[in-house]
């Protein structure tokens, strides 16, 4: 609440009224990025549920691009400990492919590139998406052609086993006795089990003849049932870049109203130079060339990032001044000191801080920490004024 109602975060809001705004916050460290993001994203405190849903539905999607896999984690262990789950939060890794050995792949890493894209497709707002600068490397499917490649059943719908088996084959799909990973698809009976590649638990649809009686997502190891569905979204291995003809960088996939955070434009460009470096090297080692599809059709050449942010709303966070027309909004904010588990230091700096006007909040994974915190102050019988929260914070 205190981010949300700060005057610099007003003056943000008031720049995304301006097109394609580009902005550098200066002065602001450790989480505050996070907590800032938080207290836009989340619905203001109207106490009416349904409205709350409705802003979400309506709000634009904010897109998070970190320096590196590491400070992508923390930021996203931040956003979902400050959001719950008010807030649809996604992980966009990199696809783990090492360019020109196919069979060097991550499933689980695709898997969560589909249903990502799949989740922008769908709908395009209300998504808080964490990403960084390797990730946006590599090119994504088109648009249109993720939309004709996702096939989609519902209850009630009529569908023969001979053609649910010819769309899993033309996806790419392997027939197993049974699923347990993204792209595969077992049949026994009237019984349907696929895995697809955008959600994290395979679907059991079970057919009363040739209808769709029944949609579930199920647990692979137990085969308990997770949650029921009225429909099944099924999606393709989007990192195979046999099933579709054309890609695009990831900018160009989400929508136009989209807030890109980063924590500095340049570095980023830095990361997708080194990932087309990378591919260009393993391309030059390829014993028939002609076979494989260049690298600068499947990564972003690094030139290019700022005009593909040009159209955006871009803040940058961390030290970042890659715009000229940037505007500036200080946060004069100063690191956490070290205290070095010196508690005295710790009593002494949180006094001072009180005396000076400031509040004290201590946030702590675990609530017992900050039992932990009160008894060291209560055996000094020192009066610390400051409110605990039982939340994980990385800084």
């Amino acid at each position: 609440n205190f981010y949300r109602a700060d005057r610099r975060a007003q003056l943000l809001r008031q720049c995304w009224e301006n097109e394609a705004s580009k902005v550098e916050l200066k002065g602001i460290v450790g989480s505050a990025p996070a907590l800032l993001a938080s207290a836009i994203l989340s619905p203001g405190e109207t106490g009416d549920a349904g409205s709350d849903e409705a802003a979400l539905r309506d709000a634009p999607s904010h897109l998070f691009v970190l320096d590196d896999k590491e400070s992508a984690a923390y930021f996203l262990n931040d956003l979902q400990q400050l959001l719950g789950d008010t807030h649809n939060v996604l992980f966009f890794p990199r696809s783990a492919r090492v360019p020109y050995q196919e069979e060097v792949t991550e499933n689980a890493n695709i898997a969560m590139r589909a249903e990502v894209l799949n989740e922008i497709n769908r709908h395009g707002k209300g998504l808080a998406i964490v990403t960084f600068g390797e990730a946006v490397a590599e090119r994504v499917i088109s648009k249109r052609e993720l939309s004709e490649q996702t096939f989609a059943l519902a209850l009630g719908e009529k569908y023969t086993m001979d053609f649910l088996d010819e769309v899993f084959i033309e996806y790419g799909f392997s027939k197993v006795d049974f699923v347990y990973e993204p792209g595969q698809y077992a049949v026994r009976g009237g019984i349907v089990d696929v895995f697809s590649y955008s959600f994290d638990h395979p679907y059991r649809i079970e057919f009363f003849g040739d209808e769709v009686d029944s949609i579930r997502k199920f647990d692979p190891i137990t085969q308990l049932s997770v949650n029921k569905m009225t429909r099944a979204v099924v999606v393709p291995n989007i990192g195979d870049q046999s099933l579709h003809e054309s890609v695009e960088p990831l900018f160009n996939f989400i929508p136009a109203d989209t807030r890109i955070w980063m924590a500095d434009a340049k570095r980023t460009e830095r990361q997708l130079e080194k990932a087309m470096e990378r591919a260009e090297s393993a391309f030059e080692r390829v014993s028939d060339a002609l076979k494989f599809t260049p690298p600068e059709a499947l990564f972003i050449a690094p030139e290019k990032l700022q005009s593909l942010l040009e159209p955006f709303h871009v803040i940058e966070f961390d030290g970042g001044t890659t715009f000229a027309d940037r505007v500036v909004i200080d946060w004069d904010m100063i690191p956490q000191p070290s205290f070095n588990k010196n508690f005295d230091l710790i009593t002494s700096n949180l006094q001072a801080n009180h005396r000076q006007g400031y509040h004290n909040v201590i946030v702590a994974g675990q609530a017992t920490q900050i039992d932990r915190l009160h008894d060291i102050f209560a055996d000094r019988e020192a009066e610390v004024p400051h409110n605990p929260i039982p939340i994980e914070l990385s800084q």
